[in-house]
């Protein structure tokens, strides 16, 4: 058993490598004071500390930047916390370290992708962390994702079983998929990109939630295809501009909206609006500014006559006058199943003339 101590070690640009410390068995803790920028990646592989009460421990201050991944295998480290890193442009990369209960970058502002997420940690705060290539844990024991300045992520976040995601700040992201999601109600400033709550994993999405709010989105999927979800009964898409919606088995779904009032709507995609097997969802109606759209279904919902007849009406309305798209030939709307309403006469004159123009349309 000997002392780990790269105090005194700096990496310049005469030195590009920062070397893997690997196969050793350290008395802690360990602690690089002096090292500055790592110019390519760092690893801990195979490491083992002591088993000495509060000494398993990994300190590393003054390293603000990693020009390389950041990888952590197969060690027995509790803790680790990089107390002024900045930025690492590449992965994070977290495998086999069943002993880690806390994680700490205080500091961190930029991270090229966020690989893996150790199943052993609860929580994961990063407070300052703006830009992010990625997010991507697996099935375990983390239930907080606090992130309060995230603003941008490249790829995707990918989170399994987490039951609180703090990401007031998110502006774009191409894909969100949240996999046993309960504590998100509003994001406030996400305006596009593909956001997917599913428990295709068997998982109960949403919980506890009951409402979800994305008041500042535009563009892109909103994706919320449940096995069984019986809590969530609002959805609300206010700024919507060209999105495709997807919803199923939302069980307790009594409102959903998505009104602009000032810009054209378009629902794009082959299929652009499914609403099915929503038991509680009595009432719908477009927005006057919808201008184009898709495929419609509203099966197995319980929508009323009054809707109903609202939903023909306004897509025969979609007759490629007044800024709007034909709504016509290869079309289908399903308002079938559940316990929707039959059409009145004023919604089955409707149906007549979207019949005309090539739409299949069938209904209770």
């Amino acid at each position: 058993m000997f002392n780990l101590n790269l105090s005194d070690v700096s990496i310049n640009n005469n030195v590009p490598d920062v070397s893997v410390i690997a196969g050793g068995s350290y008395s802690n803790p360990i602690v690089f004071n002096a090292l500055k920028t790592s110019k390519s990646n760092i690893a801990l592989s195979s490491v083992s500390w002591n088993e000495l009460p509060g000494t398993n421990s990994l300190n590393i201050s003054n390293l603000e930047a990693i020009l390389g991944g950041l990888t952590l295998s197969s060690t027995s480290i509790r803790s680790i916390n990089f107390t002024d890193l900045k930025n690492i442009t590449g992965s994070i990369t977290i495998n086999n370290c069943t002993s880690l209960n806390t994680f700490s970058l205080p500091e961190l502002v930029e991270v090229g992708i966020f690989g893996s997420i150790p199943s052993t940690l609860t929580s994961l705060v990063l407070p300052k962390l703006k830009n992010a290539g990625g997010f991507q844990s697996t099935w375990g024991t983390l239930t907080i994702v606090d992130l309060p300045s995230l603003e941008n992520v490249v790829g995707g976040i990918t989170l399994n079983s987490v039951t609180t995601l703090n990401v007031p700040n998110l502006k774009s992201a191409g894909t969100i998929y949240l996999n046993g999601l309960s504590g998100i109600q509003t994001l406030n400033n996400f305006t596009g990109g593909t956001i997917s709550f599913t428990n295709s994993c068997g998982s109960a999405i949403a919980n506890t939630q009951t409402q979800l709010n994305l008041p500042a989105f535009q563009k892109g999927t909103v994706n919320l295809q449940q096995t069984n979800n019986t809590t969530l009964t609002t959805v609300t898409l206010p700024s919507l501009l060209n999105a495709t919606v997807f919803m199923n088995n939302l069980n307790a779904l009594t409102d959903f909206s998505f009104a602009n009032n000032v810009n054209p709507i378009t629902l794009s995609g082959a299929t652009s609006l499914s609403i099915t097997n929503c038991a509680a969802l009595t009432s719908f109606s477009f927005p006057t500014l919808v201008a184009s759209l898709g495929n419609i279904s509203f099966s197995g919902c319980a929508l009323n006559q009054t809707s109903i007849d609202a939903i023909l009406v306004r897509l025969s309305q979609l007759d490629g006058t007044a800024g709007t798209t034909l709504f016509g030939t290869g079309r289908t709307v399903n308002l079938t199943g559940g316990t929707n309403a039959t059409p009145s006469a004023t919604g089955l004159a409707a149906k007549g003339v979207l019949v005309a123009r090539g739409v299949t349309v069938t209904n209770n």
